[in-house]
This record gives C-alpha cells, sequence and structure tokens, in this order.
C-alpha cells in the first residue's frame, strides 16, 4: 500500500470515531442519556450547601435587594463573610462575581482582609491583585475604602511596602486609618510623640472618627511599649476627638477607648469612656435610628467587662427604644438585641425578638427594607448554625407572595 493510501485510511478512521462512538452509546439509551446529561452539567457550579441551610437561604434573600444595587451588593458580602467564617473560601470567592460596580471591588477587598486575618497570606496578596484589576468600577470613597481593606491585608500578610504603596494611593482619611494599622501592627516605626501627632491629626483636618482611631491606635503602642502616661494622655485626646454626638461612628470609638483602657487596666479611663458613650445613648432621642444600636453596642462592651447587671440594664433600654424607631430599621435593631440576649444565655428572650424582627421586617411595604431584614434573620440563624425555624421561612415566604 502506498503512503499516500495509508494517510487517507488514517484520517478516514479518525474522522469516522466520533460517529461509531455516538452510534455505540446509541446502542445503550440509558448510558446515552447519562452522558448527554454529565456533560450539560459540566459548567453548573456546584455548591457546597444545600437550600436549606440557614447561610445559603441568606443568600437567596439577596435577590430581593436587586432592585438597589449597592444594597444588593452590600447584603452578599454580608453573606461572603458567613461563608469565609466557616472555612467555604471559594464559595465567597464566587459571590463577588454576583455583585454589581464598586460591589466588585470592595468584596475582593473585604475578602482580602478576611483572609489575611485569618492568617491566609498568599490568599490574601491573591485577592489584593484581583481587587486592583476592578478597581476601576469603585470611584471616590468606594474606591478609598477598597484600597484601605487591600492595604491592611497587606500589612497583615507581611507585605509592608505593599501596604505603603496602597496608602500613597488613597485619600487623607482612609490613609490615616491605614497609618493607625500600622501601629496596631507595630510597624510604624518610631512611636509618634504626643504634641507632633496631635498637631498633625489637627492640621489633616479629618472626621473625628478617623482622628480619634489613629490616637487610640497610637495610644495602644505606647501602652504596649510600658509608656502608661503617654498611653493615657493619646486615649485622652482619642475622647475628646470622639465626643461629637452628631457622629455616631466617632461616639463609636469610646467604646474602643474603653476596650484599650480595660486591657491595660486603666479604669478611671475606661469608666470615663462608659459615661461618655452611655450619656449620648441617652440623650438620643426617641425614634432616632441608632439609639437601639448604641445601648446595644453600649451592653456588649459591658458584658465583655464582666459587667452583667449593666449589661441587662442597657439591653432593656434597647427594648424599650426599638419599638420606637422607624419600620425601615427596626428589625436590624431588634435582630442585634436577640444576639445580645442569646450571649446572656437567655435563649427564649432572643428567640421572642428574633420573631418581633420577622413580624416587622415582613411587614414593610418597601422590598429592599424586606429583603435586608430577611437576610439578616437568616444569617442569625446561620452563624449558630441552626436551620431558618419553619415559622420565619413561613414568613419570609409570604412576604414575597405579597410582592
Amino acid at each position: 500500500m502506498s503512503p499516500r493510501s495509508i494517510l487517507c485510511s488514517s484520517v478516514c478512521l479518525l474522522l469516522a470515531q466520533p460517529l461509531l462512538a455516538a452510534q455505540d452509546a446509541a446502542s445503550q439509551p440509558d448510558a446515552f442519556i447519562e452522558k448527554l446529561i454529565q456533560d450539560s452539567q459540566k459548567h453548573r457550579r456546584q455548591r457546597a450547601l444545600t437550600p436549606e441551610d440557614s447561610l445559603f437561604q441568606a443568600e437567596i434573600e439577596c435577590a430581593e435587594l436587586a432592585g438597589d444595587v449597592s444594597e444588593y451588593s452590600h447584603g452578599l458580602r454580608l453573606v461572603m463573610k458567613g461563608y469565609a467564617e466557616r472555612g467555604l473560601w471559594d464559595e465567597a470567592e464566587y459571590l463577588t462575581t454576583r455583585m454589581v460596580g464598586s460591589g466588585v471591588p470592595l468584596g475582593l477587598a473585604e475578602l482580602a482582609l478576611l483572609s489575611a486575618q485569618k492568617h491566609r497570606p498568599e490568599q490574601a496578596m491573591d485577592l489584593v491583585a484581583k481587587t486592583r484589576i476592578q478597581l476601576g468600577l469603585a470611584r471616590a470613597r468606594k474606591k478609598d475604602i477598597a484600597l484601605r481593606d487591600c492595604a491592611i491585608a497587606c500589612l497583615l500578610a507581611g507585605k509592608k511596602d505593599e501596604a505603603a504603596a496602597l496608602r500613597a494611593e488613597m485619600s487623607s482619611e482612609e490613609a490615616w486609618i491605614v497609618a493607625a494599622a500600622f501601629l496596631d501592627a507595630d510597624a510604624a516605626g518610631p512611636l509618634p510623640e504626643f504634641d507632633a501627632a496631635k498637631e498633625l491629626v489637627l492640621k489633616a483636618a479629618i472626621p473625628a472618627h478617623a482622628a480619634a482611631k489613629y490616637l487610640l491606635s497610637a495610644a495602644g503602642a505606647q501602652l504596649r511599649a510600658g509608656h502608661r502616661e503617654a498611653g493615657r494622655a493619646f486615649i485622652a485626646e482619642a475622647m475628646q476627638m470622639a465626643d461629637h454626638p452628631k457622629f455616631h461612628e466617632a461616639m463609636e470609638r469610646l467604646l474602643e477607648a474603653a476596650t484599650l483602657a480595660q486591657l491595660h487596666g486603666l479604669t478611671e479611663d475606661r469608666d470615663r469612656a462608659l459615661k461618655l458613650f452611655k450619656d449620648y445613648a441617652a440623650s438620643l432621642p426617641a425614634g432616632a435610628d441608632w439609639k437601639p444600636a448604641a445601648h446595644v453596642h453600649l451592653a456588649a462592651t459591658l458584658l465583655s467587662f464582666g459587667q452583667r447587671a449593666e449589661a441587662e440594664a442597657e439591653l432593656k433600654l434597647a427594648e424599650e427604644a426599638a419599638p420606637k424607631v422607624l419600620v425601615v430599621t427596626a428589625a436590624e435593631g431588634m435582630i442585634e438585641i436577640a444576639q445580645l440576649w442569646d450571649k446572656l444565655g437567655q435563649p427564649d428572650k432572643a428567640a421572642d425578638w428574633l420573631k418581633k424582627a420577622a413580624v416587622v421586617g415582613m411587614a414593610n411595604t418597601h422590598q429592599r427594607a424586606r429583603g435586608a431584614a430577611g437576610v439578616r434573620i437568616c444569617l442569625y440563624f446561620a452563624a449558630q448554625k441552626l436551620p431558618v425555624p419553619e415559622t420565619i421561612r413561613q414568613q419570609l415566604r409570604q412576604a414575597k407572595e405579597r410582592s
């Protein structure tokens, strides 16, 4: 046989193989159908959890937020954190692909930070690189927040130079938060002198919450170095910076000051910070969005100090305030109350407030408010690795049917 004939025969056999395989498969219908099904599933993502899992249920509830791009991505980031807490990192990263607009870099950056905090440096740096690719989707403050989270992730991953380079790209406000992270990690070089640091912060003209955060980090660095009085001076200045009742984010720094003082045995400074925050919580008018949260956060701080009776007293004030808040935000406050009753070892009271949160949240005529409540209710049970009770699932379904 000539070489040309051999070549032609080989080509014919090659071309005939798929036809012969199909014919063979067709002669075995069950196997053929099974193969078609397997081929069709190749590009379908196999999820780690079943729809009955409360964490997956929270993800489903995010669909109710789809009308608001920002809130939708925020809801998915909350669920993403739940996956990360369970160690389901692939699922967590998958959720970033479903986020929209600025939500994509924000989600990737937050996941990078979570990875670094969980001592997964290589994963954190990979996510930092992915965030940089998507940064064009974010603008202004949201871009700075993504850069901030990436910078702190780099710092925790041991990449100090990369963190410093990212810090140089962001606005003054977020750059100061990163500067505080450098102090927290004892990676800032010489300890800041009080007068120089105070003058620097005042000249920067940054928001009170960022200034107070930096000063508290400077206080922590001084205290860890054994400089007690220098640390106290920074704490006092931070409390003065934070004491702005019109700015809740700044006021929350008072609880951080109390926690830092408690850690280093500074009882007088701790009590002063707690009193300032307690007076602030009491001064908020009935119906103010932040009032229940302020009492709950103070209660949680007191509980962490072992002051159980004081914590319960603050929690009862939160219970009084919660029903007076606008319905749009009431459910979220009720869920926080439930979480703290659970920490206090009173599951019946926690369950009662969960039921109230479900009723109030699902009664809202605004789909976004219902969705936000549904996501947070499901996440409450996900954190405890419990299924969402059927009664609450039914309320969620009925709310969707009404819409």
